[in-house]
């Protein structure tokens, strides 16, 4: 299977600090380290969001995210797909170098 590699762009600046403002953005790119994202947390707003390096403590925020439709990670670390699995609004989702689960990329369009 052939992923274009514009899929694992991140397509906005990537954050290590979610602020105010981006907590209120559509589009976003951030680690999965980055400090803030609990502001994100039941956001009517976020459509796509990009994230690198993500842990089991950044994943437990996507079931959180109503209007999420487009998920793109890099470096899935945890164990289970659980969290993606209760984002019933999602319609696209890559998932590459996931570390414990089956073998990446996951690509659903």
């Amino acid at each position: 299977m052939h992923i274009p590699n514009t899929e694992m762009t991140a397509p906005t600046p990537v954050l290590d600090a979610i602020s105010d403002a981006s907590a209120q953005a559509s589009t976003l790119s951030v680690y999965g380290k980055a400090t803030g994202l609990d502001r994100l947390h039941g956001s009517s707003h976020l459509q796509y969001l990009w994230m690198s390096g993500v842990p089991a403590k950044s994943a437990a925020l996507l079931p959180q995210l109503p209007a999420l439709r487009r998920l793109v990670v890099y470096d899935w670390r945890p164990n289970d797909l659980e969290a993606i699995s209760a984002l019933t609004q999602l319609e696209h989702l890559v998932i590459s170098a996931a570390r414990s689960c089956s073998p990446s990329p996951v690509w659903i369009a």
